[in-house]
C-alpha cells in the first residue's frame, strides 16, 4: 500500500507526506466573495517571482488570480515571502484568507490533498 500512497501524493501535488506542503509547493486557503472555501496550490518554481533589493534577491512575490469553481467570482491574492520562503505580508481583494482548519471545517474533509 505504501507505493500507492506515494503515487497518490505525487499526482495530487502533495509529495509523499500528505501535509499539503512539499519542496515543489504548498497550499493556502481563501474564501471567495460569496463565502465558498477554496484551496489554492502554489508552485514554487512557476508561481513565485523573485523580488530584488538592488542586485540581490530580497525575497519572492506571489500574485494569484483565483476563480471560484462554484460561483465563478474572482479573487486576487498577493503574498510576499523572504528568501527563506517565510511569509512577510499578504493582501487579498474580493475575498478573505482562511486557515487549513477553517477550510477543513467548511468542506467536511481533510485540508491535505491526498486524503
Amino acid at each position: 500500500m505504501g507505493i500507492l500512497d506515494a503515487l497518490k501524493g505525487i499526482f495530487s501535488g502533495s509529495g509523499s507526506s500528505g501535509s499539503g506542503e512539499s519542496s515543489a509547493g504548498f497550499f493556502f486557503y481563501v474564501r471567495c466573495p460569496s463565502g465558498h472555501p477554496i484551496r489554492v496550490w502554489v508552485n514554487r518554481s512557476s508561481d513565485l517571482v523573485q523580488d530584488f533589493e538592488g542586485d540581490t534577491i530580497g525575497g519572492y512575490m506571489l500574485t494569484k488570480h483565483i476563480v471560484c469553481p462554484r460561483c465563478y467570482k474572482k479573487t486576487r491574492a498577493e503574498i510576499r515571502y523572504d528568501r527563506g520562503f517565510r511569509e512577510t505580508s499578504r493582501e487579498i481583494d474580493n475575498g478573505r484568507f482562511i486557515d487549513a482548519s477553517e477550510y477543513e471545517a467548511a468542506t467536511g474533509g481533510s485540508a491535505s490533498p491526498g486524503a
